[in-house]
């Protein structure tokens, strides 16, 4: 990749996710874009890594095309978008033996050639427990726009951001909340029987604190510490979709709030499965940096590419050198399974600086974006991309986000709002939102650029409106 040829890159459009990701995990994840329906695949990724922080970036013209197939298929036969579902968990649980005994397999026993298999099988497990769940970013972030197109076409009216949210609403509670609510039962249990049931839930979620950067805690005492701290009368919401009275309902209007069902329920369990996944992966590769005197730090910067081309263990220490440049910050370009390309050192920061500048924003004081939960909050925003920036929120405050994942519950449970660049109504900052009814706004592109910490920040999420009111001092 050329300094030319980069810019030509930063002139397209895309959208970007954010968040702490090992490359290797991430990557692997990404790669089952390129196993999609004939015309529906990704053309490409590209990506930033350093030291455990990521950017991935999704060309926009790809979700434009692939929204434009599953839509065209959704409407011959909605059981389309079901199948695939159903494809999707089947080829998953291909891999089912090693997600399911990862706590149990001892790698440390496995001869040479059968550990880099098994290397190989964690990085496949890992593309497939994104598989064909590659779907829902195209749905996710063009849903919202096309149905309130439709429906304004329909009724003659301006339709407001909650009533899309209504209609738009999940049927199904996500992992996060299932799990939480057993919690709660068995915190109603006697003494002795609970902690029976906490085996119990100890091996049904082992993976829940897992992220892209690997194998995260959930053992007994993790549980039961968080058993401790709920309320043994909390009661999770009931879950219905409202209706919304005086609204005509097309038939494309039907068939794009089923979409969104179905992909709400599918994205939930996509991200249950890239979990699992990652356990496997984070497992595999701790031996792999073991045998050959590599960090782990290190190994995980090595390509899904190059996992898969390597013959032999020594093929994989041939990288080092390029791994311990790779962890000071370096572009990953994926235009196929087997074809990627790495920039790091000197010119990976000549690309940083460029993008850097490319996307500045200045003097701006309000901006726009889609509502996942109603409210309207005042109060002190403060900037959180990655989990080592977690320590900075406090309760009440407004969190600015590109993109919520799990491992942001913990402060998420606390804030007063959430407010995010990127995601569509079926994100996990909307399903989460909704379920803990906090405010919150998404898709708003530039939230993290345009506030800073200490920031007062009004969110009018009745309209999908952030306003800066009072910049830190």
């Amino acid at each position: 990749m050329t300094r030319s040829e980069f810019k030509k890159y930063l002139s397209k459009p895309w959208f970007k996710q954010e968040g702490n990701a090992h490359s290797l995990f991430i990557q692997s994840t990404a790669i089952s874009g390129f196993f999609l329906e004939k015309g529906a695949c990704y053309s490409g990724f590209y990506f930033w890594h350093k030291n455990g922080q990521t950017e991935m970036n999704y060309s926009e013209l790809d979700l434009d095309r692939i929204w434009k197939i599953i839509l065209r298929k959704c409407q011959l036969n909605i059981d389309w978008l079901k199948n695939q579902g159903k494809l999707y968990t089947k080829k998953f649980n291909e891999f089912s033996y090693e997600i399911k005994n990862q706590e149990k397999i001892k790698y440390r026993e496995l001869s040479d050639p059968a550990l880099l298999s098994m290397f190989k099988k964690a990085i496949w497990a890992q593309c497939f427990s994104g598989g064909l769940g590659h779907y829902c970013e195209a749905i996710g972030t063009r849903v919202g726009g096309v149905l309130e197109n439709e429906l304004a076409k329909t009724n003659s009216i301006k339709i407001e951001n909650n009533i899309l949210q209504q209609l738009l609403s999940p049927v199904s509670e996500s992992f996060v909340s299932k799990e939480e609510k057993e919690l709660c039962k068995i915190a109603k249990l006697p003494k002795q029987a609970q902690m029976i049931a906490l085996l119990r839930h100890r091996d049904k979620y082992f993976w829940i604190n897992n992220s892209y950067l690997g194998q995260g805690r959930a053992d007994l005492n993790f549980f039961l510490k968080k058993l401790k701290s709920l309320k043994k009368n909390k009661e999770q919401a009931v879950r219905t979709k409202k209706s919304v009275k005086n609204l005509k309902l097309s038939k494309r209007t039907k068939i794009l709030i089923k979409i969104s069902e179905i992909t709400s329920a599918w994205q939930d369990q996509r991200k249950e499965n890239i979990l699992k996944a990652v356990g496997f992966l984070d497992k595999v590769s701790r031996e792999i940096a073991r045998r050959t005197n590599i960090s782990f730090k290190e190994i995980v910067n090595l390509t899904p590419a190059e996992v898969l081309a390597a013959n032999d263990i020594s093929d994989i220490k041939k990288n080092a050198h390029s791994l311990r440049e790779r962890i000071q910050g370096a572009y990953y370009f994926l235009t196929s399974i087997k074809s990627d390309s790495v920039v790091s050192g000197k010119q990976a920061k000549y690309f940083r600086n460029l993008e850097t500048k490319f996307h500045s924003v200045t003097n701006i004081s309000s901006i726009h974006g889609q509502t996942a939960q109603p409210g309207y909050v005042k109060g002190r925003a403060v900037v959180c991309r990655y989990v080592f920036e977690m320590k900075k929120v406090r309760s009440k405050d407004i969190l600015i986000t590109s993109m919520t994942r799990p491992e942001l519950m913990p402060i998420i449970n606390r804030v007063a709002a959430i407010v995010t660049d990127e995601g569509g109504i079926t994100c996990h900052a909307a399903i989460i939102s909704r379920e803990l009814k906090i405010p919150c706004v998404i898709g708003t592109k530039i939230a993290t650029k345009v506030f800073k910490d200490g920031d007062l920040v009004e969110v009018d999420a009745e309209r999908g409106i952030v306003r800066l009111l009072k910049k830190a001092k």
